[in-house]
């Protein structure tokens, strides 16, 4: 009986910033606190509107490991609530300023690796997120594009060797789309997609922190409606989707190279194929009969170079670069090619961790909708921590949108001050 209340007792005793365990069971809760204020809230080309909004985030991430079983949990619901809007007076909206608070974004995570000292073992991981993003839809019931997402992975892993592991799965994936409300409170969903396949990954660990890596899946696109229609700030016309298959296979080294630099660099190949037979021959256009993408090289790479050692908490100064290119299915156009480099600066100074990131997106946009756009993002942090569990946060970002069609581009600028707990 003392055994057995000692331990239902040893959370109630762990202090701030020790997190909860039990066992092999950790849990971290954390609080996010504060207030936000943007220049553009509705992502205007001319005449922008700012919009100031407070910030409540609770988190929870719980881990349970042991010789055979690893199981991780992690959730993030984020609430905003707006309270300053400017330079939207001539809108025809009732209270503006309220129909730009949030409280669906969440994004929810899970996984378990099972069986790991055997020769075959189970593998699966699940995540799910909802997300808006405001538009130019000054005048509309809710002025947010919105995208639950959900993202499911599982396989058995193989070792014929101590160095070899091959985890051949199934991946499924389930996209609901949502466009702005317009004053009738018409319905927002525009369509959903179905992805799925089968998936290949591969490893070989020829060092003992080094591994041959291999990334390849064969995936169906599948949209509920092949035909659509939106009164959104995207196009005003009907438009069409057609159902698609995607390749795409990367082979490359992911580990560590020196004492202070790690690296991930995969190439390899992929392509699209688009099936017009799923759209009326009436909607059958030239752009919508690319039926074909590729072959076209993929790439995803990051360098991260340790200027100085951290500890189990947090990391010391750190470095990263890195580039991406890749293709995927957009809701509104049949597909858009993706080049994104980045990096960034995480440093620590004592208490105090300031960081940059600086982040270069091209974006083509084939099919009906048809355009270049050109992504520039800056985003700085500085964060202090008072206690092992308590810090405060001051920074912001800066985002341009440039593109060929004048009426998606836009400047914004971003501003926070935020206080964060963990327990």
């Amino acid at each position: 009986m003392i055994t057995l209340a000692t331990f239902l007792s040893s959370p109630a005793l762990a202090e701030p910033g020790d997190h909860i365990r039990a066992g092999d069971l950790s849990l971290v809760p954390q609080v996010d606190a504060g207030a936000e204020a943007r220049t553009n809230v509705y992502r205007q080309e001319a005449d922008p509107s700012s919009a100031a909004n407070l910030l409540l985030s609770p988190q929870l991430t719980a881990t349970a490991s042991g010789d055979d079983h690893a199981f991780e949990f992690g959730g993030v619901w984020e609430l905003r609530k707006y309270f300053y809007l400017e330079g939207a007076a001539d809108t025809v909206v009732d209270d503006p300023v309220s129909r730009l608070d949030q409280f669906d974004e969440f994004s929810l995570s899970a996984g378990l690796d099972s069986f790991r000292r055997s020769s075959i073992g189970f593998r699966i991981r699940d995540d799910m997120a909802n997300r808006n993003w405001s538009v130019d839809a000054e005048e509309d019931y809710l002025p947010y594009t919105t995208e639950f997402g959900n993202d499911l992975t599982v396989g058995i892993r193989g070792s014929p060797g101590p160095a070899l592991e091959i985890v051949p799965g199934f991946l499924w994936q389930y996209d609901s789309f949502r466009v702005p409300a317009d004053l009738q409170g018409d319905e927002r969903e525009i369509n959903e997609r179905n992805t799925y396949g089968p998936r290949l990954d591969a490893k070989w660990a020829f060092l003992p922190r080094t591994a041959l890596v291999l990334d390849a899946s064969y995936t169906f696109n599948v949209w509920r409606d092949n035909v659509l229609f939106t009164p959104g700030s995207l196009i005003e016309s009907d438009f069409a989707v057609p159902n698609s298959q995607f390749f795409k296979a990367l082979v490359g080294i992911n580990g560590r190279f020196t004492s202070k630099l790690f690296a991930e660099v995969m190439a390899g190949w992929g392509f699209a194929l688009y099936d017009e037979s799923t759209v009326p021959p009436a909607e059958i256009t030239p752009e919508v009969a690319q039926d074909y993408v590729g072959p076209g090289v993929l790439v995803r790479t990051q360098l991260r170079y340790d200027v100085t050692e951290g500890d189990e908490e947090r990391p010391g100064t750190r470095a990263y670069v890195g580039y991406v290119r890749d293709f995927r299915d957009p809701y509104f156009t049949n597909f858009v090619n993706i080049d994104q480099f980045f990096a960034e600066l995480d440093m620590r100074i004592a208490d105090v961790e300031p960081s940059v990131r600086y982040e270069l997106r091209s974006e083509l946009y084939r099919g009906e909708v048809d355009r270049n756009d050109l992504v520039n993002r800056v985003t700085a942090d500085v964060a202090y921590w008072m206690q092992d569990y308590a810090s405060l946060t001051l920074g912001g970002w800066w985002q341009q949108r440039a593109s060929t069609d004048a009426a998606v581009e836009y400047d914004d600028v971003q501003v926070h001050l935020l206080a964060s707990f963990i327990y």
